[in-house]
């Protein structure tokens, strides 16, 4: 007999947004639902905002890594939880499926303790000052003077493979040829570090209470990789706020949660917004955030 299989988690991932009009506007009445028309209008025409958050997460023996890069963020939370997440992040949700974010070389976070008990930080943090410390070694001055002793070394064979080393790292950290653009591969491993970095966060908002706060969201980020821009999956903007968007097409949303009703009636009187949708019957799942409490 076989049984049907049942997904333990969502199949589709929300963006929240919406906090700043939050602080904004007290109440409905003093502009919140066009602004949050406005927001809406934005991102479908132009693609949601890569914000550029400081985070820092704590490590073992007081390291820690601290990073600033281009991100989108996502909850894997179902709807029927959406309500106090939308109070903390805005009161605006644009869903799509996993597919959507996995594509645009996105994925879920790793959470740690983020406390000094946590050694996949502390280990991360020594990589990373190791890559730095190697980096000023393997700098070209200091290479082409190390190649000038190798040559006067009496052994010939250990001349001969330390010769080729150093000739192999100094390939490695300048131009090959004067005038090209300088190949280093150091600052390519540390930068690739920032990738995962940018996929590191603390299980809890405050590590020494061990709430699970963050832990509990399910996150899932898209950060700024050059070969999602390259494929024209994020685009640059020319402005620091935001510095990237990323675009996507009515099909690809799946779900749109309004704050309330009359936000959602402002929102499909705006012919920008109608028309982008196009056809009515390829509208996505359309909830107020009061009622994904009956999903």
């Amino acid at each position: 007999m076989q049984h049907g299989h049942v997904a333990l988690r969502p199949d589709f991932l929300v963006h929240w947004t919406g906090k700043d009009i939050e602080s904004t506007y007290e109440s409905a009445l003093c502009g919140k639902p066009a602004a949050y028309v406005d927001r809406l209008r934005s991102a479908l025409t132009e693609g949601l905002w890569m914000t550029t958050p400081r985070e820092v997460v704590a490590g073992y023996q007081d390291s820690g890594i601290d990073y600033t890069v281009p991100l989108t963020c996502f909850t894997e939370i179902r709807l029927s939880e959406a309500k106090s997440h939308a109070a903390k992040y805005g009161q605006l949700g644009l869903g799509f499926q996993r597919r959507f974010v996995i594509e645009r070389c996105g994925g879920p976070v790793k959470y740690v303790s983020g406390d000094d008990r946590d050694p996949i930080i502390g280990n991360l943090d020594l990589l990373l000052g190791a890559l730095t410390e190697l980096g000023k070694t393997l700098h070209p001055s200091s290479l082409r003077g190390a190649l000038k002793r190798v040559r006067d070394h009496p052994d010939p064979d250990t001349r001969v493979y330390l010769q080729e080393l150093l000739e192999r790292l100094l390939v490695l950290t300048q131009a090959k040829v004067q005038g090209q653009v300088r190949d280093d591969r150091l600052a390519l491993l540390t930068n690739g570090l920032g990738i995962v970095f940018a996929h590191m966060k603390p299980m809890s908002s405050d590590p020494n209470d061990e709430d699970f706060e963050y832990f509990e969201e399910a996150e899932w980020r898209i950060v700024h990789t050059h070969r999602a821009e390259a494929e024209e999956l994020l685009v640059e903007t020319g402005t620091q706020r935001p510095p990237f968007r990323i675009p996507f097409e009515p099909h690809h949303l799946k779900v749109l949660v309004f704050p309330d009703a009359d936000t959602q009636r402002l929102a499909f009187a705006d012919e920008t917004i109608r028309q982008w949708f196009g056809d009515p019957a390829a509208y996505p799942v359309i909830a107020t955030v009061g009622a994904c409490e009956q999903f």
